[in-house]
């Protein structure tokens, strides 16, 4: 087990030989339910997995029993509550922020040129493809390492911040997501985050990190875009599961929608959907455009 150390981070005196890169699963009160372990194990993954806790959590022991204390790295969560933007006074103290920004730090100790961070209830990531007219799909199966590498290569070489399959809901148009009109909804990553270690993010928000995030790097310049070809399937973070943040989802949604709002105001707008308040995205605000020619003085 690696404990955490100074500045809430963990001190590794080895480098990670780079094969497929290291993945992190951001987990709190789920020793008996590491979905997303479950899903690269099934898909023999090649690179090096770590489960990555706050020290504050009460089933560590637990953890360290089903998987062993060299697959676990444990966190100094008090520092990063401390230290990140929570974009509130009063921030939520059960907040997968603070270990987002604790793999930050921990992959640059690592000396990673690339790593993974990843939710703990996904349960497959699948590729979609127009067929006959029809939006069809196929489960990446073995071929799951041979992405995961040709990703990584593209992203090192593009010199891309971060790369992610997208959610599923990007899909219910069927063919069209892959219309020009709609593929601009494939600029932020989520949940599977597949990193770049030359350009260390700085997460922020405590609800809706990763949408504000990856709106916040874009604009600067950092792309973070997701494969319109690559499907993620989860556990939805409304559903009441054990531990994990179940409960601050399935309770304060206008927080999380808000959250979008104060931080991106020209970017987010709030919605009433289906009985709550949703972000909804102001796609012609928050996507670089070319402007034409036409408008050159």
């Amino acid at each position: 087990m690696l404990k955490s150390q100074e500045r809430g981070t963990v001190k590794v005196l080895r480098r990670v030989p780079m094969n497929n890169p290291t993945v992190f699963i951001l987990t709190h009160g789920r020793p008996n339910s590491q979905l997303t372990l479950k899903m690269l194990r099934g898909y023999n993954y090649s690179g090096k997995i770590y489960l990555l806790l706050d020290d504050t959590d009460k089933t560590i022991q637990q953890y360290i029993d089903n998987y062993g204390a060299e697959n676990i790295i444990i966190f100094n969560k008090n520092y990063y509550i401390n230290s990140v933007e929570t974009v509130t006074n009063e921030p939520k103290y059960a907040c997968i922020l603070y270990a987002k920004a604790a793999v930050e730090d921990i992959a640059q100790s690592m000396g990673l040129k690339s790593f993974i961070i990843a939710d703990d209830d996904l349960t497959n990531i699948r590729v979609r493809y127009p067929s006959s007219g029809k939006l069809a799909s196929k489960k990446i199966g073995d071929k799951f390492n041979e992405v995961m590498a040709q990703l990584n290569e593209l992203m090192l070489k593009g010199n891309i911040s971060a790369i992610s399959p997208l959610y599923t809901s990007f899909f219910i148009s069927g063919v069209s997501a892959f219309s020009p009109k709609h593929i601009d909804g494939a600029r932020f990553t989520y949940i599977f985050v597949l990193r770049n270690g030359a350009h260390k993010v700085n997460w922020l928000a405590d609800y809706g990190e990763d949408n504000i995030t990856s709106f916040e790097e874009n604009k600067r310049g950092y792309l973070q875009l997701g494969m319109p070809y690559l499907q993620e399937d989860s556990v939805s973070p409304t559903v009441r599961l054990e531990g994990g943040m179940s409960e601050t989802y399935s309770t304060d949604t206008f927080k999380l929608c808000m959250r979008c709002v104060v931080v991106e105001p020209a970017y987010f707008s709030a919605q009433w959907y289906n009985g709550k308040y949703v972000p909804r995205i102001k796609r012609n605000n928050s996507l670089p455009k070319i402007i034409s020619g036409r408008y050159k003085k």
